[in-house]
């Protein structure tokens, strides 16, 4: 299994356990080493908090971004393409919801159509 591939599967999981331990490497069949690496990588990129033994990607934080973005009168969102078409521990808010969209020319061409169609303006830097 690939890095990318793992590490999306270890948000899904997340997403549907709210907690993680190292246990989940028997699950995708890697060591617990890779399991711990993967955790301080995902933490280091803020998709995940990592904890004693394991990782929980802070639900009140996301509780508070989007009450945020709900009252915002414009959304502007500043992400480089690695964060683009990921699945994240928690929803902030829906794409049609973003007013603005600001990533690296790096990003994947029909992932930013993607946006466009939601009627969200991607400025590529």
């Amino acid at each position: 299994m690939s890095r990318d591939a793992r590490w999306q599967a270890l948000l899904e999981l997340l997403v549907e356990r709210g907690r993680l331990d190292v246990e989940a490497a028997a699950q995708l069949a890697v060591s617990a080493a890779t399991i711990r690496r993967d955790f301080d990588q995902l933490a280091e990129q803020q998709l995940l908090v990592r904890t004693r033994g394991g990782a929980a990607t802070d639900e009140a934080e996301a509780s508070i971004n989007r009450l945020l973005c709900e009252r915002a009168e414009r959304v502007i969102v500043a992400a480089d393409s690695s964060k683009l078409g990921h699945r994240a521990f928690a929803r902030i808010c829906p794409a049609g919801s973003v007013d603005t969209l600001v990533t690296d020319r790096a990003a994947d061409r029909e992932t930013v159509e993607r946006f466009e169609e939601a009627g969200v303006e991607v400025v590529a830097v």
